[in-house]
């Protein structure tokens, strides 16, 4: 992918030059963060408005001649490109079906995979509590034993008096 840069150099060697004498050169317009406000305040310092304004309105006709000069060069890549922009639609509609089919579908199956998700989750806790449950009986229970044992000796040492 071309860099800003790259862009900018590009761009400035179509743009043709700026007439003799102006207070501005072709690569002021170029930049990204370009402000109408602060090019005419910045050069308001240097020229009258009405000079500014006539440079500029030169430089914009000598811009309007090289596009169309670029137009009339390149004009075969221009057709062309249009014709390949009008089979575009064509391919893009041809496979947008088939696309937006696969996205239900993975939508679709994104929301079962959630929905036995949060079942496995639930029976997760369920078999957590059901194994505390069965810990408790277990404790429960071995208590039980150890007093019926112990209740058991106490008796049979009762008994043998």
């Amino acid at each position: 992918m071309a860099s800003l840069n790259d862009d900018a150099n590009s761009i400035l060697e179509i743009m043709p030059d700026t007439p003799h004498g102006s207070c501005f050169s072709k690569s002021d317009f170029i930049h990204q963060q370009f402000a109408v406000d602060d090019f005419v305040r910045t050069r308001r310092a240097d020229t009258s408005l009405e000079k500014l304004e006539e440079q500029l309105g030169t430089y914009l006709k000598s811009l309007r001649l090289s596009l169309n000069d670029l137009i009339n060069d390149n004009y075969s890549d221009f057709v062309n490109m249009s014709t390949n922009i009008v089979g575009t639609d064509k391919s893009i509609a041809m496979i947008r079906n088939p696309i937006e089919k696969s996205y239900t579908d993975i939508v679709e199956v994104r929301n079962e995979y959630a929905t036995v998700v949060d079942q496995l989750r639930d029976s997760l806790h369920q078999l957590k509590t059901i194994r505390n449950m069965k810990r408790n009986i277990k404790t429960k229970l071995d208590n039980c034993l150890l007093s019926q044992i112990k209740t058991e000796l106490v008796t049979s040492e009762l008994e043998s008096f």
